[in-house]
């Protein structure tokens, strides 16, 4: 009894001469004495000023002391100790005595926390597909010929548009002709001439900008830019015309895809996808 009091000062003297910075590895230890096994866990960190316990006659002790792990092990019988000093940079460590004892310990796996993998969804241009998903990554292509009327008295300057409803072409002097509750799209151009012109069939006009605008309370407008509203400089400019932008406003709770599209335009300009 007398013995095993003073190991358990032995302990408490050598826990305390235990010292060094913190380190992150846990061992899972396993002592063997006489067919039987204690299980516990060294932790570099939390246990670096030292830990330790009893079991079945000895007395065990681990600590950092020097930057170094250490292991003391004190039979309480007879006051007789093992000891060692071990890397910090080492992955498992033993120490035994036989016949006797065995100390193994092995550094715990990490277990890495699961990566959530989102699934990206793939844009297709397909039938369905609301158009504003694509936002500035669609480009349009006249399909046949397409005559911009210079003679309308509500134009200002050179500026024309060309007005897709149900399949048909309208000017802006049209709107008693047309329904302006309904769904539509609308090209503007600046013309180089003062001069009916055509636009020919494979002109393709590039977006710059996308937006998509909810100021009424009936319609929602998506329009696609072919300048630069930034810088106010034109990008793309043809035989007598250059494109300015192309607007399409649809009625609330309906969605503008591709059908739509050219349910409206009466398929005159084909839409691409330039993801």
């Amino acid at each position: 009894m007398k013995l095993l009091k003073n190991s358990r000062i032995i302990l408490f003297i050598t826990l305390c001469a235990f010292s060094g910075p913190g380190f992150t590895k846990t061992f899972n230890c396993k002592l063997k004495v006489a067919g039987l096994i204690e299980g516990f866990v060294f932790d570099t960190e939390k246990h670096g000023s030292g830990t330790g316990g009893s079991f079945n006659d000895f007395v065990y002790f681990l600590g950092i002391r020097d930057k170094k792990i250490s292991v003391k092990i004190q039979n309480t019988k007879n006051a007789s100790q093992a000891q060692s000093m071990y890397s910090l940079s080492r992955d498992e460590f033993e120490i035994s005595l036989t016949p006797g004892w065995d100390l193994a310990c092995t550094k715990e796996k990490e277990i890495k926390p699961a990566v959530e993998i989102k699934e990206v969804k793939k844009l297709v241009l397909d039938d369905l597909t609301p158009l504003e998903e694509f936002q500035a990554d669609i480009s349009f292509t006249a399909q046949s010929a397409i005559k911009v009327r210079y003679n309308v008295s509500t134009a200002k300057q050179r500026m024309r548009a060309v007005i897709f409803q149900k399949g048909r072409l309208y000017t802006t002097d049209d709107d008693v002709k047309r329904d302006l509750s309904g769904n539509w799209c609308i090209l503007q151009v600046n013309l180089e001439l003062d001069q009916d012109t055509m636009i020919k069939e494979g002109h393709n006009w590039q977006t710059v900008q996308y937006n998509t605008l909810n100021n009424s309370s009936s319609h929602t407008v998506y329009a696609w830019s072919f300048v630069d509203p930034a810088q106010g400089k034109v990008s793309q400019r043809f035989k007598r015309y250059v494109p300015f932008n192309m607007a399409c406003q649809i009625k609330k709770g309906e969605v503008l895809n591709r059908k739509m599209w050219r349910e409206i335009t009466g398929d005159r300009v084909k839409l691409y996808y330039n993801p």
